[in-house]
């Protein structure tokens, strides 16, 4: 499918003017933007998209989140992250099954998508749920599997492996992986060191909490 959007508004931060901004015609073939220039001519059959009212920018990017969490807003307030984690979040996503985690993500996904949202960093458990979520969303997205360490430390991270290789790239590239270890009052020293040394090995990030509260910045730093 061919569309042109005409009289578009684009930011432009390159320009070196005071004004960011400029009209242009955009040519969108199929899932690309193919075209973009003061004048578009119109291929035969095209859609023709008056986007005069509309400023066209690059996509948002979420850096951090917890896509399926959108389920769990709303829950607790003014209240310190240990108590939010422990007596409101951590019972209840333990009652979270695959289905939860697949239309909680893709109902964060379609969240994103309405606000201009088009790349999401995400760490959270079920990943492979949430992977196919934004497979099908049509978003890119850099997904780990939140681990600590408090049990099984290696089979945590064989299974973190696991994704990160299973995924990485999929999705016409859309999709790329990472480790995550969870943060420094879940996981050891040692389980996070290893979760680095397996991510330099395979070529990818690592996505990691850390400094979330002042009393963790005294305790961490």
């Amino acid at each position: 499918m061919i569309r042109v959007f005409t009289s578009a508004r684009i930011l432009d931060t390159g320009r070196g003017t005071d004004d960011a901004t400029r009209v242009v015609d955009i040519l969108v073939d199929g899932m690309k933007i193919s075209h973009i220039a003061d004048h578009v001519d119109r291929p035969m059959g095209a859609s023709v998209i008056d986007a005069s009212r509309y400023l066209v920018t690059p996509g948002f990017v979420n850096a951090h989140g917890h896509l399926a969490m959108t389920l769990l807003r709303g829950l607790a307030d003014e209240v310190s992250l240990d108590v939010w984690l422990h007596d409101y979040m951590f019972p209840r996503e333990a009652l979270m099954n695959g289905d939860d985690i697949y239309y909680g993500s893709l109902l964060a996904l379609a969240e994103g998508i309405m606000s201009g949202t088009t790349t999401f960093a995400e760490m959270y458990f079920l990943e492979d749920d949430v992977a196919r979520a934004v497979d099908e969303a049509g978003v890119r997205a850099n997904l780990s599997t939140g681990t600590a360490s408090l049990d099984n430390e290696r089979g945590k991270l064989e299974k973190s492996e696991e994704f990160v290789v299973r995924w990485n790239n999929k999705a016409d590239g859309r999709i790329r992986t990472s480790f995550g270890p969870h943060a420094p009052y879940t996981a050891s020293p040692e389980f996070i060191r290893e979760n680095f040394e397996r991510a330099r090995d395979l070529g990818v990030i690592v996505q990691f909490h850390l400094h979330e509260t002042a009393k963790e910045i005294e305790e961490f730093t």
